[in-house]
């Protein structure tokens, strides 16, 4: 009788843990869900030329993914850690091609903002910059001397590489939010990057 009330105890203890690990599990992802940070519909300049759209950033990510470029590098911290930290080179081409070298930031928390106000950015000619430069950088990694950085040679087509740059670049200033605020604060997204 003994044996069987402690077999009882054990099956009950697996069974509330297995509960408990589903329940923190399907409350981390429902976090993880609402508190994503904002993929713009569309980046434009000032005068109203497309730069990039949030479809190109998404193609981008799974360009990363194709090329395994995750695997070799590493984006946000995360990553192979045998090339290219894809993150610190963007802020480095954003901190090198603005003036003053900074990305600007001010506002109410990314809560208080609808999606409407994320939805189209609008950003300065310093933005565009920095995206001209670092598509140039990467072209020069991962297309015209990616053997010098042991990859295949021409890996990614300069065509893949406008996506590839557009997640990277959209990475990088999100990833600026995060460290300087813990929070999302994107108003100025709305009004003007950079």
């Amino acid at each position: 009788m003994a044996k069987r009330i402690k077999g009882d105890v054990w099956s009950n203890l697996v069974l509330v843990a297995t509960v408990l690990v589903y329940v923190v599990y399907i409350a981390l992802a429902g976090y993880t869900l609402t508190h994503l940070p904002p993929i713009p519909s569309v980046v434009e300049t000032e005068n109203g030329t497309v730069l990039f759209t949030g479809g190109e950033v998404i193609s981008g990510k799974v360009l990363m993914q194709k090329y395994g470029l995750f695997d070799y590098g590493s984006f946000w911290g995360f990553g192979g850690y045998y090339g290219t930290d894809f993150t610190a080179l963007a802020l480095k081409v954003i901190n090198q091609t603005t003036d003053p070298p900074t990305i600007k930031v001010d506002g109410p928390a990314y809560s208080s903002i609808t999606d409407s106000e994320t939805s189209r950015w609008v950003v300065s000619n310093n933005y565009v910059k920095a995206y001209n430069t670092l598509y140039n950088e990467l072209c020069n990694i991962l297309y015209n001397n990616s053997s010098n950085y042991g990859l295949k040679p021409n890996l990614v087509s300069p065509n893949d590489l406008r996506n590839i740059t557009a997640f990277i670049l959209w990475g990088a200033v999100v990833f600026h939010q995060i460290i300087s605020f813990e929070r999302y604060n994107i108003s100025t997204f709305k009004k003007r990057l950079i």
